[in-house]
């Protein structure tokens, strides 16, 4: 597929540094040995709490995923 589209939108409930979408990306990268657009989508860099609420505020939501894939300038 990123073969194919030339993007990789890798989306994780971690932290960005460090989190398991940086270790795709590079699996990716070193197997596809090919240029392409990747973008990761993490949670906040805070702790995540135990309230729902406060929770639903830290981690990607669904218009979150969209702005941040929406403003990929490459999209057709």
């Amino acid at each position: 597929s990123v073969e194919n589209t030339k993007r990789l939108y890798v989306i994780e409930e971690g932290g960005l540094p460090y989190g398991v979408g940086s270790e795709i990306v590079a699996s990716v990268a070193q197997g596809l040995g090919k240029s392409f657009i990747a973008r990761r989508i993490a949670a906040k860099p805070v702790p995540i709490p135990c309230a729902r609420q406060l929770e639903e505020t830290v981690l990607p939501s669904l218009d979150g995923i969209i702005k941040a894939i929406g403003k990929d300038k490459y999209l057709e």
